[in-house]
């Protein structure tokens, strides 16, 4: 059974409904505003849209978490090194200088090729070295209610526990 409903409406309104009607080829101005006003009631257009975007923005800022753990991990990784080799390098001899430079040069040419057929050829030592020394759980994307707490895996002085 169908009720008739009669409103009045304002001048652009209806030239806005008029547009929309006229994008949608055989569709008539009672189906349109039928499918506008229950569309509006049940809420369906538009909460589905902002579910489905507040849904993607919380699995970016997951990923964005597990990004930070693993560059945190990485910047460690380098500063210990660089703390080792400091402290364990003795300083070059003078007369040497000349020859560490040049070793030095073709040892580091030698890494960035090494580097770059990683990159090229796939594979990365970095994902290795996380894979044979961390468990799975480490970079786990946390679930929503791990978001109120982004402190919350590390110690007092900021470094992963």
């Amino acid at each position: 059974m169908r009720n008739d409903l009669h409103i009045r409406l304002g001048t652009d309104l209806r030239k806005q409904l008029e547009a929309m009607r006229l994008k949608r080829k055989g569709i008539t101005l009672n189906a349109l505003c039928t499918s506008i006003i229950t569309d509006y009631i049940n809420g369906n257009d538009q909460s589905k849209r902002d579910a489905l975007i507040l849904k993607g923005i919380e699995r970016l800022e997951r990923r964005m978490i597990s990004l930070d753990k693993k560059n945190e991990i990485l910047a460690e990784m380098i500063a210990v090194y660089v703390r080792v080799f400091l402290t364990n390098v003795p300083p070059v001899e003078e007369g040497q200088r000349t020859l560490a430079i040049s070793l030095g040069n073709t040892r580091f040419d030698a890494f960035i090729k090494q580097v770059s057929k990683k990159f090229n050829y796939g594979g990365s030592f970095f994902a290795q070295m996380l894979d044979q020394n961390f468990k799975a759980d480490d970079f786990k994307i946390p679930e929503q209610e791990d978001l109120s707490d982004p402190t919350e895996n590390t110690g007092d002085n900021g470094k992963l526990k």
